[in-house]
């Protein structure tokens, strides 16, 4: 996971992967590196992240269509 100009980075922030469209990854194959501590806890954490971001999107979406539905003209 990284960032746009790390041509390593598979994963974008939000957990989608780079050059295919509709596909996230979020297990432990996307961390750069093994946690020492209990894997599954890191899993875990990361997963709740990413459902967190994908809740977040359809509220972006609809606050973004109401914004410019308010500013069209009448």
């Amino acid at each position: 996971m990284g960032s746009d100009r790390d041509p390593l980075a598979v994963p974008t922030p939000e957990l989608r992967v780079r050059g295919v469209e509709a596909l996230r990854v979020f297990d432990a194959s996307m961390m750069p590196n093994i946690v020492s501590g209990n894997t599954n806890a890191a899993v875990m954490a990361v997963a709740d992240r990413a459902v967190a971001i994908m809740m977040e999107e359809p509220r972006r979406a609809a606050a973004s269509l109401q914004k410019i539905h308010h500013t069209e003209p009448t």
